[in-house]
């Protein structure tokens, strides 16, 4: 998590078997590529089993960076704010480690963007 210290961060946590995560997972990466230049990170991190996510990232070529939460992923999403443990659950966090948005359900990619724009507010 060092490398996402001081830089803005979108953390999505998603699994496999998840339909609207992976519905989600083009936004994510097209937002890590139209924002990366300026500052931004996205980190994908799968509540899920090393090994359904190793293929799943294989298969589908995903271009962001991926994490392996696991089950223990299912608490940092309560500390972050996901009382209910549901999925996909995504959060704005800005450049100073503040906790700018957050999302229960399927990410947009309009969503992102203003997200990106409060950021700036």
């Amino acid at each position: 998590m060092a490398d996402f210290r001081g830089k803005p961060l979108i953390l999505n946590f998603w699994a496999t078997w998840c339909v609207p995560c992976i519905r989600e997972l083009p936004a994510l990466q097209r937002f890590h590529r139209d924002f990366e230049a300026r500052g931004w990170r996205v980190l994908a991190l799968a509540v899920d089993s090393p090994v359904p996510v190793l293929e799943f990232v294989s298969k589908f070529k995903l271009a962001l960076p991926v994490g392996m939460a696991g089950v223990d992923g299912l608490e940092l999403m309560r500390v972050l704010g996901n009382s209910q443990g549901g999925l996909p659950f995504s959060v704005a966090i800005d450049a100073a480690g503040r906790v700018l948005e957050r999302k229960l359900g399927e990410t947009k990619y309009d969503d992102l963007l203003l997200w990106a724009a409060a950021a700036k507010s």
